[in-house]
């Protein structure tokens, strides 16, 4: 990740960059010709700036120069920051998707809460952006540690992603942005972490914008939250960040979203990810007219770490995904795969997952209970099935199709969790045919009680 982050391999990357340490050095007094060449390496990016620059009755403008010099440089640095947040979204990973729809709806959230409370828009916008610039960042880089983090971090905090990564999201942003020379507050802003014991209000008021922004998109797409709930604690949030705003008035809310509905809906068209601004788009309405949300507001198909965690850490008797790490060391397995049940799917699938099979794995249907196999086996009859050579004939004519490959291991367990009803299945495998004795349920729910702190020391 460090390497991929040095080299800057996103050309988009380099030009935000550039562009931010061209503005905090030179200020007005920068070089719109220089800055137009900082912008060239992106040929997306020029387009994106062109067709921003267009005005209405206005000529047309015939150089990037002065496509700079009609947009401004406040301006120009939204659309680059915005064309960043676009490159990620473009992605297959769904995480890093869902990371870059949530920047951009942070920023715009921020943007509109600093018009209410006499702040700089765009310079709440470039906070409120860059605020979940470390989490775009591992969801880019490490998207498997990234997930498993999110869904550890439900029961363990920031301690989660120190334990995975050796550092939180914040403390990466510090590490990358530290050196580009934006003012001190501004820096704080995407940077400082929120207190963990009460929402924070602080004297810097860009730092109050941004942790205002980012607790209000969470709370905007979070699907556990009912719409009568939703609205108490939103008017809440907003009357403590911006206590400048007439936030009481019974429109206020209403106008807010709808106004942060119709600014998303904008960016998505001029950044060209419209089509990944679909569900958002869907899941803001929904907010609205008062309706609750999908099970997946931000990205089609992709169930929120969060959300997975928190449904399951509600169960008695299930796993929580971090243990896949920790059983794969205290037994020595080469592969631990977690398959929770998904009710959007209607059939289990990976939730996380060690060793090289796991990878190929991610995000698809992989069996149900009554599929005729091995694991629908495991479903069906509640009990734990050991494997000591999946060569045999009598066993690998009853293993599914995805797990015939040269990665999948060779001697296993299958082991179910749940309470009422089977909700999870563990497999625990080895490359190389053994005797395989299973421990008891009650012995691998133990990890669960293991912290990151524990296992550190």
């Amino acid at each position: 990740m460090q390497r991929a982050v040095e080299g800057r391999q996103s050309s988009t990357l380099v030009a935000l960059t550039t562009l931010l340490d061209a503005l905090a050095k030179k200020g007005e007094t920068v070089d719109l010709s220089d800055l137009s060449r900082m912008v060239e390496c992106d040929a997306r990016l020029i387009t994106r700036i062109l067709s921003q620059s267009h005005r209405p009755g206005a000529l047309p403008v015939s150089s990037l120069t002065q496509a700079v010099q009609v947009l401004g440089l406040d301006r120009l640095r939204t659309v680059v920051l915005a064309a960043l947040m676009a490159q990620h979204a473009d992605s297959t990973n769904h995480a890093q998707r869902e990371i870059a729809v949530f920047s951009l709806s942070s920023a715009l959230c921020a943007q509109l809460m600093a018009k209410r409370c006499g702040e700089d828009p765009e310079q709440a916008f470039l906070c409120g952006s860059l605020r979940n610039y470390g989490q775009l960042i591992l969801s880019t880089f490490r998207p498997a540690e990234f997930d498993l983090a999110c869904g550890e971090a439900c029961y363990d905090g920031p301690a989660a992603f120190k334990h995975t990564f050796g550092l939180t999201p914040l403390e990466l942003a510090e590490g990358l942005l530290a050196e580009t020379p934006l003012p001190k507050s501004l820096l704080e802003a995407m940077t400082r972490p929120d207190s963990a014991s009460a929402r924070e209000r602080t004297t810097n008021p860009m730092l109050n914008l941004a942790l205002g922004a980012a607790a209000f998109t969470d709370l905007m797409f979070d699907a556990r939250q009912q719409p009568a709930d939703f609205r108490r604690q939103a008017k809440e949030l907003l009357a403590h960040y911006i206590p400048e705003a007439n936030v009481a008035a019974s429109e206020f809310l209403d106008d807010f979203m709808t106004e942060h509905k119709s600014g998303f809906a904008d960016y998505a068209r001029n950044v060209e990810f419209a089509d990944i601004a679909q569900r958002p788009l869907v899941s803001l309405g929904r907010r609205i007219v008062n309706h609750p949300l999908h099970r997946s507001p931000l990205v089609p198909g992709r169930v929120s770490p969060q959300l997975e965690a928190s449904s399951a850490a509600s169960q008695p008797g299930t796993l929580r995904p971090g243990v896949v790490g920790r059983i794969a060391a205290a037994m020595s397995a080469s592969d631990v795969l977690l398959f929770s049940f998904d009710s959007v799917l209607g059939a289990f699938r990976l939730a996380s997952g060690t060793g090289q099979w796991a990878v190929g794995l991610r995000g698809s249907r992989l069996f149900g209970a009554a599929d005729k196999h091995l694991f629908g086996l495991c479903v069906t009859l509640r009990q734990t099935l050991a494997i000591h050579d999946t060569s045999a004939t009598a066993i690998s004519s009853h293993t599914p199709l995805w797990m015939r490959r040269n990665e999948a291991p060779s001697a296993l367990f299958l082991m179910p969790f749940g309470d009422k009803l089977v909700t999870q299945v563990l497999l625990v495998g080895w490359q190389t045919p053994r005797k395989v004795v299973p421990p008891p349920i009650p012995v691998m729910l133990e990890h669960n009680r293991l912290s990151p702190a524990h296992l550190m020391n």
